[in-house]
């Protein structure tokens, strides 16, 4: 431990801890802009910095460490007006149209301008300009970039994809795709961690709800709403602590939406279709291990990277475009639904829209549109309507659920699940074993026995810890039975098109973003412990759709509407 003097307060902190951390300690709150945790670390912008007595210049407070004795002021009047300085540099090459860009709300470079007391721009406005087409996924606006490196930093050092480089020098500098080829050239998957960790609006997804609530107030259409596990579980981050599924659920009924799903019943159908593929891999005596779709950006990681194992990615479609198949036929019939049907997805991932988009099998689109988690609230405020915290109400028929449907959004979800209905295939045996209340480690491997059967498993999420295990494979370091690969670290919880929790919550609340995975991942490993029936195979809703519509698993039908080509 060393003692440091934070404004006139003597302390003991741990050694070798930068001084901002020191600072987080007594819930001293020093602006950042370019900083992440362990990730990019370069005081960049130069908003943390602080005054350390004895020393001529401000020191960045991100990527300065403590040491015995140091005094430090955190808002001093010397500190204050080069922070003012700062920002003001950093405003003269941002075009800071609050009105109408999507992040006004929500921007960290808004509120440190008006909190640092910044009413004017004292230099020349000057920036780039160059704006991506907006009919693409994920679109950057380069005249809002601040060059603070989050997003390159993101994008290299854990999800090791590498699309955003540093281009050109001095002024001249701005982030673009690496190589200088053009973004459709990249190997981008869209997880979207690059627009979750922007400070500003410079990298964001299409928004696709103004187009959504056309549909709705079409008389002639019919709409369906299905609800991602994930996407509940930032609900009171946006919405307040009271507010809950069925607040949600009465919400989209007042806007006009026909119907409200949820989507955790079709990560039942699946697990059911998944767990049947990998029996009959292993009954076959295929080599290699399957490796789960439910992913869309992984699945594109795959695709982009590491080609030869193509084949080893489960034919089934994920839970997003089953549920779309089946609502366009069986729910519709069961409905005697004959308007044009839409189905809306709200999801906590960008790279759904793009799955939407590209059907690997119908004629029909399964999906019409995604709106990622944050544009909810966008759509509910184009609707004029508020967020209904006086009533609950249920998900419509066919939404039933099970344990092991609605932890799909958790890291180890989706193989745990399905396991447990392989083991059912095989033996017959029911399993009563609940998941538990544990993370999923970044990788976590496991041997388990089902029957007579000795398999090796891997889970594990981020697409750097996705290649390392894909290397170990080529090299025939490691060999695996069943991989499930989650883009996103800590899984769909903290999905790309998530809400990000504010800056200050994560000083004054000690929070950090594994906290709110945690956070985010009880909630859902708590409805596995509440639902009564905990495994897919024994969802009565799975069960009778298999006897009035598909048959069986793997049956023809199955793998027309549930399965890729």
């Amino acid at each position: 431990m060393v003692r440091v003097k934070i404004d006139n307060e003597w302390i003991e902190v741990e050694e070798n801890i930068t001084i901002l951390e020191a600072c987080k300690k007594i819930k001293k709150d020093i602006p950042t802009l370019c900083y992440l945790k362990d990730i990019n670390e370069i005081g960049a912008c130069k908003v943390c910095s602080v005054e350390v007595k004895g020393v001529d210049r401000l020191v960045t407070s991100c990527n300065n460490l403590v040491v015995d004795g140091m005094e430090i002021l955190t808002n001093s009047k010397k500190v204050r007006e080069a922070r003012k300085v700062n920002i003001e540099l950093i405003l003269s090459k941002h075009k800071f149209q609050c009105a109408t860009c999507e992040k006004s709300e929500d921007c960290k470079l808004r509120k440190i301008t008006y909190e640092s007391g910044i009413r004017n721009i004292p230099y020349e406005i000057k920036y780039k300009n160059e704006l991506w087409n907006k009919d693409r996924v994920l679109f950057k606006d380069l005249s809002k970039c601040i060059e603070c490196m989050r997003c390159l930093q993101i994008c290299s050092k854990i999800q090791t994809v590498n699309v955003w480089d540093l281009i050109g020098t001095g002024s001249r500098a701005t982030i673009g795709v690496k190589n200088n080829i053009k973004f459709d050239e990249s190997n981008c998957t869209l997880c979207g961690q690059c627009v979750v960790n922007c400070p500003v609006g410079a990298l964001k997804e299409r928004e696709d709800f103004e187009k959504v609530l056309d549909e709705i107030m079409d008389p002639n259409v019919v709409t369906v709403v299905q609800i991602a596990p994930a996407t509940r579980t930032v609900l009171y981050e946006v919405f307040g602590e009271d507010a809950r599924l069925g607040n949600l659920v009465s919400t989209l009924k007042k806007i006009g939406v026909d119907y409200v799903l949820d989507t955790s019943l079709a990560a039942d159908f699946t697990i059911m279709e998944e767990a049947a593929e990998f029996v009959e891999r292993v009954k076959k005596g295929i080599k290699g291990p399957l490796m789960t779709s439910c992913c869309p950006a992984w699945v594109k990681f795959v695709e982009n990277e590491y080609p030869e194992f193509k084949e080893n990615i489960s034919s089934v479609k994920s839970p997003q475009q089953i549920y779309g198949s089946l609502i366009k036929t069986y729910f519709a019939k069961k409905n005697n639904i004959e308007k044009r049907i839409v189905v809306i997805s709200l999801m906590p991932c960008i790279a759904k829209k793009r799955e939407s988009e590209f059907d690997y099998l119908s004629d029909e689109r399964a999906v019409d549109y995604v709106l990622t988690t944050r544009e909810i609230e966008k759509l509910l405020k184009a609707a004029r309507v508020k967020f209904d915290l006086d009533n609950l109400e249920n998900f419509d028929s066919f939404s039933s659920t099970t344990g092991s449907g609605i932890i799909f959004g958790v890291s180890g979800g989706v193989t745990k699940s399905a396991l447990k209905t392989a083991k059912y295939y095989l033996t017959g045996e029911i399993s009563k074993e609940r998941i538990g209340d544990e993370l999923t480690l970044p990788i976590e491997e496991k041997k388990i026995k089902i029957g007579d059967l000795e398999l090796n498993i891997l889970i594990t999420s981020g697409l750097g810890n996705a290649r390392k295990a894909l290397e170990d494979m080529k090299s025939g370091r490691k060999n695996y039975d069943f991989i499930e690969v989650m883009a996103c670290p800590g899984g769909c919880v903290n999905g790309g098109g998530q809400t990000k929790e504010d800056d200050a919550k994560l000083m004054y609340e000690d929070m950090n973003q594994e906290k709110i995975i945690q956070e985010r991942s009880d909630e859902l490993l708590a409805g596995d412990y509440n639902l009564k029936i905990i495994n897919s195979h024994e969802n009565p809703e799975v069960i009778r759709c298999y006897e009035e519509f598909l048959g069986k698993p793997l049956s023809e039908k199955a793998h027309k509407l549930l399965h890729r080509k």
